[in-house]
C-alpha cells in the first residue's frame, strides 16, 4: 500500500466509526445538547460529523482537535467505555490524518510517477468496488488527495 494512501484510508475509516458510533448514541435532537455539553457550536458538531467531502463544508472543521474531540467524547449520553472508544477513534483519525500530510510533504520529492500509479490505482478500487460503503470510503480518499 502507498504510505500516502494508507494512513489516508485508515483515518477516513476511524473518522466512519466514531461518527457512526456518536450517531447511534444519539437520539433526534440531542446533537444540539451534545454541542452545548462540548462547548462547541452545534454547526461545528454537524460539520464534524458529516459524512460528505464538501469543500464548501470546510475541510479543517470537519476534523476535531484531540481538545474538542475529548470535549465530544465526555459530553456523550452514554456508559464510560463508549465514551472512550469514541474518543480513541477521533484520535486515531487524527493520528492517521497527520501521518498523512507528513507523508505528502515526504512523498514530494519523490518519484511523480509513483504518486500517479498511487491515484490510479485507488480510482479503479473506488470505481470497481462491489460494497457501496467500500466505494464511497476510496473517493472520499481521492477528493481529500485532489487537495
Amino acid at each position: 500500500m502507498s504510505p500516502v494512501l494508507e494512513p489516508l484510508e485508515l483515518a477516513e475509516l476511524h473518522r466512519e466509526i466514531y461518527i457512526a458510533l456518536i450517531r447511534g448514541l444519539l437520539r433526534h435532537g440531542q446533537h444540539v445538547q451534545l454541542a452545548r455539553r462540548a462547548n462547541i457550536t452545534p454547526v461545528h458538531l454537524s460539520l464534524i460529523l458529516a459524512q460528505g467531502s464538501d469543500d464548501r463544508l470546510g475541510w479543517d472543521r470537519r476534523w476535531p482537535s484531540h481538545k474538542t474531540a475529548r470535549r465530544i467524547a465526555n459530553a456523550l449520553p452514554a456508559p464510560a467505555y463508549l465514551r472512550q472508544q469514541a474518543y480513541e477513534h477521533m484520535a486515531q483519525a487524527l493520528e492517521h490524518r497527520a501521518h498523512l500530510q507528513r507523508a505528502i510533504v515526504e512523498r514530494l520529492d519523490d518519484d511523480v510517477t509513483a504518486m500517479t500509479w498511487d491515484v490510479r490505482h485507488a480510482s479503479h478500487r473506488a470505481t470497481h468496488s462491489a460494497d457501496p460503503t467500500v466505494a464511497r470510503r476510496e473517493y472520499r480518499v481521492l477528493y481529500t488527495l485532489r487537495r
